[in-house]
């Protein structure tokens, strides 16, 4: 989590990084896959779709009738000016 005071002096708190852990890899550190990140390439920092979750990561969600196709529509959360 990030806060920055560019808007006014007042401090805006967002979230930047959202990863699953896999597992462990070869190095005995955790193994991860960076589900919503910061959209560097539209000048943004706030987290955005990135790669979509693990079948296994989905199920609890889905089964609390979270609609997953919501995921598939990564490129148009592209963030707003301002």
């Amino acid at each position: 989590m990030w806060s920055t005071s560019e808007n006014g002096g007042r401090t805006q708190r967002y979230v930047s990084h959202v990863w699953e852990i896999t597992g462990i890899g070869e190095d005995g550190r955790p193994a991860y896959n960076e589900i919503f990140g910061p959209a560097h390439e539209w000048g943004a920092t706030r987290a955005v779709p990135r790669t979509r979750p693990s079948p296994a990561a989905l199920r609890r969600p889905e089964r609390a009738r979270f609609d997953s196709q919501l995921l598939e529509w990564a490129a148009a959360w592209r963030p707003t000016p301002g």
